[in-house]
């Protein structure tokens, strides 16, 4: 039986981030999951008395958290560690909480937080590509990786990125995605990942046309209401909105069923901590919601959309 083990996003940054961690500990259980259901899934796969538990790209969710915590606080023969770039939910600080490390850095990628923390030997390439996938445009590993691989840094970005969009929700090939990335390979040279990359970018262009003819805008945003959009694009469509209706924030609203509604919000304005303003105008209509300061996401009853982005628009203002 494992006594290891590892949960961490879905997207690239997670995928990225679990396979750093695991080509440094070795062998270990591993699952793609969410914030809110971190605990759970803890609750349900975690074996043993003693063990590691590393937790990579998943934000404390002010909703969930106390959750979490409790289900860590069970484990006492384990060691806890957690790496993330988000911002810890209003009033909660690290010395409080009860991991054995928590290393969260706003400046560079979870991956390149838990790569730097664990000691990994992949390919710089990795936490590289990780970092500019959630937009960061310069870290000192981004960097050396441009030292040592020049354009290809960024094709092999791009391949991951628009490979994984195209069916983010695809688990099985995910796992495959890490264990080949923990042997070394890149992006560039996995065959399915490459041919996902390729039907991606054709559904990408589809969904940017889509936009361009549902962009909305109010005094300080831009956004839009895809109700059938499928794969991982969501994050990719609320910058895009954000660049063709000329404003700073940019938010694409996702309807999961009749009565919720996802919203996904980026922002290039450094003076807002867009996660803490997202999460506390999402809780004041009773969902939930959080985030960086520079990307967030909230799922609130669709009613309350008109509102919810009224009050966004003017809390953008200071």
């Amino acid at each position: 039986m494992k006594d290891r083990y590892i949960f961490g996003g879905g997207d690239s940054d997670g995928l990225l981030g679990i396979s750093a961690i695991l080509s440094t500990i070795g062998d270990a259980f591993f699952s793609f999951t969410s914030p809110r259901t971190l605990h759970t899934e803890i609750n349900n796969f975690v074996r043993g008395a003693s063990g590691r538990i590393y937790i990579v790209d998943l934000a404390l969710d002010q909703s969930t958290y106390r959750d979490l915590l409790r289900e860590i606080e069970s484990l006492r023969g384990f060691r806890t560690y957690f790496f993330d770039q988000h911002n810890l939910p209003r009033g909660v600080s690290m010395e409080k909480l009860p991991f054995t490390k928590i290393s969260i850095d706003d400046k560079v990628s979870s991956c390149e937080n838990a790569y730097v923390e664990t000691g990994c030997e992949l390919d710089v390439i990795v936490p590289a590509v990780a970092s500019i996938n959630d937009g960061f445009k310069s870290t000192e590993l981004i960097r050396a990786a441009e030292k040592k691989h020049g354009e290809r840094l960024y094709r092999n970005a791009e391949t991951l990125k628009f490979g994984l969009a195209f069916n983010i929700k695809d688990n099985k090939f995910k796992r495959e995605l890490v264990y080949a990335i923990r042997e070394g390979e890149y992006p560039e040279s996995i065959p399915e990942l490459v041919s996902r990359y390729e039907q991606g970018l054709i559904r990408w262009g589809e969904i940017k046309r889509m936009a361009e003819s549902r962009v909305k805008t109010a005094e300080k945003l831009a956004y839009g209401f895809f109700p059938n959009l499928r794969g991982g694009y969501a994050n990719m469509l609320a910058g895009y909105l954000a660049e063709i209706g000329k404003k700073p924030v940019g938010i694409s609203i996702l309807e999961t069923d009749r009565v919720l509604q996802k919203i996904n919000v980026i922002s290039n304005n450094p003076l807002i901590n867009l996660g803490q303003v997202v999460h506390d105008i999402a809780i004041a209509f009773g969902g939930a919601g959080g985030g960086s300061t520079s990307s967030a996401g909230a799922t609130i009853n669709k009613r309350y959309t008109p509102d919810f982005l009224k009050r966004l628009d003017v809390k953008l203002g200071g």
